[in-house]
This record gives C-alpha cells, structure tokens and sequence, in this order.
C-alpha cells in the first residue's frame, strides 16, 4: 500500500510536468475511497480529469497510459464520471455518513508525500477515522472526518481533537505549511483558531479593521476567536 501511494505522487508530479493539462489531479486515500466508491474499498486512486480541448483527450490519455506503465502499482483505467468526480461534489451535501468535521493543509507539492507518509506511521482514535484527498496539482490535503459529531463523543472527547489538531498543525508548519479548520462542530470551532494566523498578520488585520470600521459594527465578535477581532 505505501508502495502504491509513492507510486501515485510521483506518477502525479510525473503527470503535472508532463504535457498533459489536468483541470484537477488527486489522490484519494483508501479510507476515503471506501466511503465515496464501495465497490472498490482498500485501494489509493490517482483521479486525473482532463482539460484542454476535446480533440486532445486521445493524445492525453495515450500519454496517462505510457506514464502508468511506469509504475508497478498503477493499474490505468477510464471509470465514468458519476464514479469519482460526481460524488466527491456531492461531499458535506447529504452524505452518508455525514462529515463532522474536515480540514484543509497547504504545502509545496513537493512536501506532499513527507507528509502523507508522517500520517502513515502515526495513530489516533481521530486520525483511524479520517480520509483526505491529496490535490498534487495545488499543494493541498483536504482531511474529512465522516460520522455523527454525538455517537464521535462516545469514543473521542474534545481534548483528543484539540490535541490531534494541533499535532496535524505543528507536523505542518515543521514543512512550511499551514492548516486551516473548513469545517467543525461548535463545540471545537469556538474553542480553537481556524485560520491560526501568526502574530504579525494578527496585529496587522486588528488596525486594518479598526481603520475602516472603529466603532466594531461591522460583524462584531464573528472573529472573536483570531485574535479577539
């Protein structure tokens, strides 16, 4: 399965450099994959969707297939579109389970796999149940929690989220990346900083909001919790 992954983000980084022109390059992890695609659970998918003019697709997917054949653990293959791109617009719109709480880390393309593997070797009753998409075009992991936040409290208190939170943070920032909360009950929104923005940006976005808007009238208390804004 690591084996796999590697195979992924190079075959993916292989894929961006190359001359094909993905609208969108992903990898969905297993734990993920089991929950957008049942039917075919326990594996990481490489999700190219193509871009560029439609008389280009042949030469496209000619030149995905010779990339593919590099790597060992890739099997190429063309599902349809409601296979992989329709339900992952559908995420934290009626999904079953649904999402309780997701994340989004931004990193340099090239820290992608460093920090996809960190996950690998690291277990918490949070992270045992988290699925993320890793975009390689964008530098980006999209985290998902799924179940309902009430039966979650049966098995994890807010202290381990707070604690695992912080742990993805820091394990981030060790890569010159950042973590921005999207999505999460009130309970863990009220009490942590979503955007955790450092001193310096703070300060600066108290006097740029205090210039145009001194008397605090404009969404007052919306960002109490970065800074006291």
């Amino acid at each position: 399965n690591e084996n796999k992954f590697k195979d992924s983000v190079d075959a993916g980084i292989l894929i961006f450099n190359s001359h094909i022109t993905p609208m969108s390059l992903i990898i969905i992890d297993k734990t993920l994959q089991s929950f957008l695609n049942p039917d075919s659970p326990n594996i990481f998918r490489l999700a190219i969707r193509l871009g560029g003019i439609k008389e280009s697709f042949p030469r496209q997917i000619d030149e995905l297939r010779r990339i593919s054949l590099q790597y060992k653990a890739i099997d190429f293959n063309t599902p349809s579109i409601k296979t992989i791109w329709n339900p992952i617009r559908d995420m934290n719109f009626g999904t079953k389970p649904p999402i309780f709480m997701s994340t989004v880390i931004n990193l340099l393309q090239s820290d992608i796999e460093s920090f996809i593997s960190i996950l690998a070797n690291w277990h918490t009753k949070l992270l045992d149940n988290m699925g993320y998409i890793a975009d390689i075009q964008n530098g980006k992991i999209y985290c998902y929690w799924y179940g309902e936040y009430e039966q979650q409290k049966t098995v994890l208190t807010n202290s381990d989220i707070f604690e695992t939170l912080h742990d993805l943070r820091t394990n981030a920032k060790m890569l010159g990346g950042f973590l921005t909360i999207t999505k999460a009950p009130p309970q863990i929104r009220n009490k942590i900083d979503a955007f955790e923005h450092s001193k310096t940006s703070l300060d600066f976005m108290n006097r740029l909001k205090f210039k145009f808007d001194p008397s605090n009238i404009l969404n007052p208390g919306r960002y109490r919790y970065i800074g006291g804004i």
